[in-house]
C-alpha cells in the first residue's frame, strides 16, 4: 500500500509543469465554505446523535429498578385469580396476552377487616351512598345501556344479570372483594 501511494505521489509530481506568469488573474472556482459547511454539518449531526444516544442509555439504577418491577409483576401475576364467577358483573382487566393485570400495590385494608362491619351508608347533603338493593336492578340495566357509559365501559347487562350482580355484593363485602368506588350513589330527594 505504501509503495502504491508513493508511486502515485511521485508520478504526479513528475507530471507537474510550472510556468510563471506575471499577469494577475482572479482565482475562479468554488469558495471554501461550499466544502466546509457540509462537512461541519455532518460532524455536528453525528455529535448530536452520539450525545442523544449517551443521554438516553439506561443507568445501572434504571436497569435494577426494571428488574425489580419484573420480579414484582411475576410474583403478583400468580396471585390474581384468572376467573371470576359468572354473573358477578365483574371482569378482570387483561393485557394483550390475556393474562390478568397484576396488582403492584399491597391492599390497604387487611383481608377480613370489612367482614366484621355492616356496609355503611354515607350521606352528604342530598347525596347518599348506600349498599345495592334489588330495587336498583333496573337502574343498573339502564346505566349499562347508556351510550355515554358504553363509550368507556363496553359491557352490557340483562335484568337477570343485574339481579345476580347486585345479589353478589353482600358476599363480596364479607370476602373484602368490593372494588373501590362501586357503591351506588342516590339522591335523598328522589329516593333512588
Amino acid at each position: 500500500m505504501a509503495l502504491a501511494v508513493c508511486s502515485m505521489h511521485f508520478t504526479g509530481m513528475y507530471a507537474l509543469h510550472v510556468h510563471t506568469d506575471t499577469a494577475f488573474r482572479p482565482v475562479t472556482g468554488a469558495p471554501p465554505l461550499t466544502l466546509l459547511v457540509p462537512i461541519f454539518m455532518f460532524v455536528l449531526l453525528v455529535a448530536i446523535g452520539w450525545a442523544y444516544a449517551m443521554l438516553n442509555s439506561p443507568s445501572a439504577e434504571d436497569v435494577a429498578e426494571l428488574g425489580q418491577l419484573r420480579q414484582r409483576i411475576s410474583r403478583t401475576a400468580d396471585a390474581v385469580p384468572s376467573r371470576v364467577p359468572r354473573g358477578s358483573g365483574f371482569r378482570l382487566p387483561t393485557t394483550t396476552s390475556d393474562r390478568p393485570v397484576p396488582r403492584l400495590v399491597a391492599p390497604v385494608v387487611a383481608p377480613g377487616t370489612l367482614a366484621r362491619l355492616a356496609p355503611p351508608t354515607l350521606a352528604a347533603g342530598d347525596l347518599v351512598v348506600r349498599p345495592w338493593t334489588r330495587s336498583d336492578a333496573p337502574a343498573v340495566v339502564d346505566a349499562y345501556a347508556d351510550p355515554a357509559i358504553q363509550r368507556w365501559h363496553t359491557r352490557s347487562m340483562t335484568p337477570a344479570e343485574a339481579a345476580d350482580w347486585i345479589a353478589s355484593w353482600p358476599r363480596r363485602w364479607r370476602r373484602r372483594t368490593v372494588p373501590a368506588g362501586r357503591s351506588p350513589a342516590a339522591r335523598r330527594s328522589s329516593g333512588r
